[in-house]
Formats: C-alpha cells, structure tokens, sequence
C-alpha cells in the first residue's frame, strides 16, 4: 500500500508540475478548478493511506505551518458577515462602503469585512490549495531520490517552457501555443500570456539546474544540465521581459556571491563561465538587437513611462493602505477598490499594483502582511542559519541554489505581481517546501523521516477525519465555481447562479441580458449588495431607477457610481446623462454631459439631444 501511496502522489505533483504552467499559467477558472481538484484528492488519498503519515508532517513542521494558517484564518475572518456595529469597529471605512451604497435602496445588517466578498472567497479557495499543496510536499517529498526527481521534474518543464516561448517567438501567429487566440492585446511568452511572469517562473528554475550542475559528478548529465540552464537562460532574454532579465541577473549575482563565500570557488567559476559563454553564443546567433533594444527603453511600456505610472500605482495604493490599515479590504479585492482611489487620468484599469507586498497590504492590511512576512521571514533566517552551520560543501552549493531561487523571485516582486500567477506561486511553495525536507535530512534520515507510518493505529482519530470531511466540502465549492463558470459562457445565468450564488458578476450580466425592467433592477440590487465596490454595477442600477423615473435614487446611485471611480471616468457621466437624455430630463443630461467632454472631449462625437 506504501509504494502505491507513493507512486500516485509522485505522479500528481509531477503532473502538477508541467500542468500549471503549461495550462496558460494556470489563471483561467478551468484551470484553476483542475489543479484545486487534483491538489484535494491528493490530499484525501494521503491521509486515508498514510494518517500517521500527515499528523507527523503536521507536528514536524508546525513552526512553518503555524504563521500560514494563522494568515489563512485571518484571511477567512475576512469574509465572516459581522454586526454592522462590529464591522465599524473593525474598519471605519468597510462600513462607510456598505452604508453609503446599500442604504440608497435597502437596510442592511451584517456584512464582511472584504470590499467583494465573492473574490475574497475565490482567493481563499486558491490559498486553501496552495496550504495543501504545501503541506502535501513536505510529507510525500522527504527522501533524497524523490526530492531529486521532483527537481529534475522542474528543471525539466522549464526547458520545455522556455524552448516553446523561443520557438514561438519566431514562429509567432498570433495564437498562444499556435493554437490559442488572444482575447487582448498582450506580449506573451510560451504559454504564458504575460512575459513578466514567464520570465519571473523561468528566473526561479535557472538556479535549480545550477544547483545539480554543482553536485553531479557524471560528465553527460553536467553537459546536459549545462544546455538546459543556458535555453532557459536565452528565454528569459528572448521574452524581452526587462523585469525578469532584471530579475534573472539580480539572482545570478546573488547566487556567486553565496557561491564564492560558501561554494567551491573554483568549480562555480568554471560552470558559471560556461553557461554565460553559450548564453551570449545562443542569444547573439538569434538576435541581440531585440534584446538590447528593450532593455534601453527600461522606463517606458509602449511609449508610456512605465516608471511614474508604477509610482503612481503605489501612491494611490498607500492611500487603500492609510484607510484600511489593519485589516485590508480583502484578499483579491485590489482591483475593485483602486478605481476609487486613481488619480491619474489615463484610462488604464488596473488588476493588480505591480508590487506584490504593497498589495498584500492593501487587502489584507497590517495583520495579514505581518503575518505571511513573519513566515518568509521564518524560512529565509532559518535557510541562512543552515548555511552558516552546514559543514558538507556540496549541501552548502545546493542551498545556496535553492535561496537564490526563492530569493530572486522575491525581489522581482517589488516590480511586479508574478506570485499573483498560480504557476508561479505553485512553483515557489515547491521550492520552500523542497529546501525544508532537503535540509531536514541528515544521516539516518537520507530516505525519510523516522517515524513509523501506518504502523501505530491511531484509534478514533477526529483530526484527520475532520480534515478529510473538510477538503472533500472544498471539493464540492471547487465544482460548484468550474459548473457556473460553464454555464455563465453559454449565457445560462440561472443555472449558474444556481451553481455559485456569491458571484455578483452573474446577478449583473443576469440584468442586463433582459428586457424586463423589474427582474432587472432586482439583479442589479442584488450584485450592488455583493459587490458594493464596483461602480460599473451601481452605474447600471442608477440607470434602471431612471427608466423608472426614481429620480432621487438614480441621482444617488450616479453619484455614487462617479466616486468609486474617483471622477475620473467620462464614461460614467455618459452613461448618466444617456438615460436621463431619454426620459426627457434634458437639464440634468446635459450637467452629466458637460462632465463627461471636461474629461475626454472625444465624447462630442456620441452625444446628442
């Protein structure tokens, strides 16, 4: 049953390993869904076969695993419905959301501390998958044979990833994979849609290859490993993602100045030297044009000052920050309350604010960042504390490869939001968990270890029962997410609402796909009250009350409407003024209408009396 157990878990992780990133870095809902599914019955198997098993893993790294279930829970508090009292104790300015919005049109009680409680939620499904995915490496990946072949696993996809993306690139029709079309404009890379974060994923595997490079002692697999470590070094500089060269170099760096404090000097050299000689070989024989030509336009993204545009994200995140300080307006939620703190007038819309730690301190205030930092802060002190006292040189090598991966990535998240790709993130927790079971070991422990799994049963045991009964629940919400999400494609909006009743997205779309104005208006209330941070939402339920001559409740709702997206939208005031331009209201249309052409002139073209 052992070899079973194991074998079916080696090959999940390993199919896991070349299905996030070559599933388009794993950020569509399908995908999402299939690696959330796969991960959970992982883990269901594991503790149904090996219960022992994971409570050792649990006790064993409970220094690790406390500060991420503390974030978890924290997290989860995010999106517990509160007394309207309590909310406002907790965060002032959750309160004046809910309030000034739902009390246009109905009473409201107990409401979340997360600004959108759906995208909370579907954040927190994500997090739970990557706890487990964590927790299941570091109890199925301890023994040194497995531990190499889930590294060789890596090492591997990302040549793969990285031969696609440089095939691609002179291949390119304009189709992800030559077969999947663009539904934006975007530059991508392999698989990936953005090359920053194909970059950033390749970035984290360069030095793991190394790390093998350092400790084999056979002459093929040093020159293979030596190929492979130089195409993905090429593609990283082939995807003209200057980030992640950036990133790339930084690590590198990184990486010998530990190798030449700690590592065989000599030997570092000699690879290091090799890999760059065939990398400027392979990328001068492509083109280096390209290359040098991208990174001298380092401040600029298609004409536009990439550099004050990112400090002017950051300055208007700190303002999120300064008014939801300690818990954040929920994990997830950056791009539905940024719009109402945007100052600058390009009309750009901004998922993400290319800083992963200034977003994770936005959403989830001082709690949840202190928290998850204390864990980075956690490993990084003990990796360190390893490798000062570790005495084999060789182990020493392969740490310091390992620490160069976690640490570049980390850096490359200043400038950008690349742990925010599931691929990428996977791939991280891979590599910590990885270096824990790597540095765990010692001696008697080389295969393992040492506690006796399945040999001591445990009798009634509540924990591991609890934790199956909970996952397969998980399972279940993972489904119920994937089927609306099918449905809501074919414009079936009452069977997915069926299926996933928190998304205000299809209560929206469910409005304006219908002639009825009531039902419509019903659809609208009923986003806004799950949603109350998107304008778009409340712009179209200020307009139903038009159609319905409720004049004072539209004008409250535009109003509204106008400062979740600062003032700054000449579409909103359009809108506005287009629908009280139909009921006859020319007065007030044409306020509405002025607003709109002080904001982008081009308007003149769409409006009329």
């Amino acid at each position: 049953m052992t070899k079973i157990k194991d074998y079916v878990i080696e090959v999940g992780l390993i199919a896991i390993i070349f299905l996030t990133p070559l599933a388009f870095g794993t950020v569509e809902v399908w995908s999402i869904a299939v690696l959330e599914i796969i991960v959970a019955l992982l883990f269901i198997f594991w503790i149904l076969s090996d219960k022992e098993g994971f409570k050792q893993t649990v006790l064993s790294n409970k220094t690790f695993l406390l500060p991420l279930v503390i974030y978890f829970l924290f997290v989860l508090f995010q999106i517990a419905p509160l007394p309207k009292l309590v909310l406002k104790v907790f965060s002032i300015n959750s309160y004046n959301l809910y309030n000034d919005t739902l009390s246009i049109f109905s009473e409201w009680d107990w409401r979340a501390l997360s600004v959108n409680f759906y995208i909370t939620y579907i954040e927190i499904i994500r997090l739970f998958a990557y706890l487990l995915f964590f927790v299941l490496i570091l109890g199925n990946a301890k023994a040194k044979n497995k531990i190499n072949r889930l590294i060789f696993a890596i090492i591997f996809s990302g040549f793969i990833i990285a031969l696609i993306g440089i095939i691609q690139k002179y291949t390119w029709n304009y189709k992800l994979l030559w077969f999947r079309k663009l539904s934006f404009d975007s530059s991508p890379f392999g698989p990936f849609v953005n090359r920053n974060h194909a970059a950033g994923y390749l970035s984290m595997i360069v030095p793991l290859v190394i790390g093998q490079l350092l400790v084999t002692k056979d002459i093929g697999k040093k020159v293979l490993l030596g190929f492979i470590a130089s195409i993905i070094s090429a593609g990283i500089f082939i995807s003209l993602s200057r980030g992640g060269i950036i990133c790339f170099l930084w690590t590198i760096f990184t990486m010998c100045v530990l190798l030449v404090i700690f590592g065989n000097k000599l030997k570092s050299f000699v690879i290091m030297l090799s890999i760059a000689i065939f990398l400027v070989v392979f990328v001068n024989w492509l083109g280096k044009d390209e290359i040098v030509k991208r990174v001298a336009t380092i401040g600029y993204i298609e004409g536009i000052d990439s550099v004050n545009i990112r400090t002017d994200i950051w300055r208007d995140t700190l303002k999120i920050v300064k008014d939801f300080p300690v818990t954040g307006t929920g994990l997830g939620t950056f791009s539905h309350i940024f719009p109402k703190y945007k100052n600058m007038k390009l009309q750009l819309f901004f998922t993400h604010t290319e800083n992963d730690y200034l977003q994770l301190l936005s959403e989830t205030g001082l709690v949840g960042f202190l928290t998850f930092i204390a864990f980075l802060l956690l490993f990084t002190m003990k990796s360190i504390k390893r490798l000062i006292k570790e005495r084999d040189i060789q182990n020493r090598e392969v740490l310091i490869c390992f620490f160069s991966s976690y640490f570049g990535i980390l850096i490359f998240s200043f400038l950008d939001f690349s742990l925010h790709i599931t691929a990428n993130a996977l791939l991280l927790m891979f590599i910590i968990s990885l270096t824990i079971n790597t540095f765990c070991l010692n001696g008697s422990e080389k295969n393992g270890y040492p506690y006796n799994s399945g040999r001591n049963p445990v009798g009634k045991d509540y924990f591991s029962k609890g934790v199956v009964i909970f996952v397969s629940i998980y399972v279940f919400a993972v489904v119920g997410i994937f089927a609306g999400d099918r449905y809501a494609r074919k414009n079936d909006f009452k069977n997915a609402l069926l299926f996933n009743p928190f998304n205000p997205h299809y209560y929206y779309l469910s409005g304006k796909n219908t002639k009825v104005v009531q039902y419509a208006k019903r659809m609208y209330e009923k986003s806004v009250q799950l949603s109350p941070s998107n304008g778009r939402y409340l712009l179209s339920l200020g307009g139903i009350y038009t159609q319905l001559s409720d004049y004072e409740k539209s004008e409250k709702m535009f109003s509204r409407s106008f400062k979740l997206i600062n003032n700054n939208d000449p579409y909103y005031f359009y809108f506005a003024g287009y629908y009280f331009n139909a009921e006859g209201q020319k007065a007030k249309a044409k306020d509405y209408f002025k607003k709109a052409l002080e904001l982008d002139p081009g308007y003149a073209n769409k409006i009329s009396y």
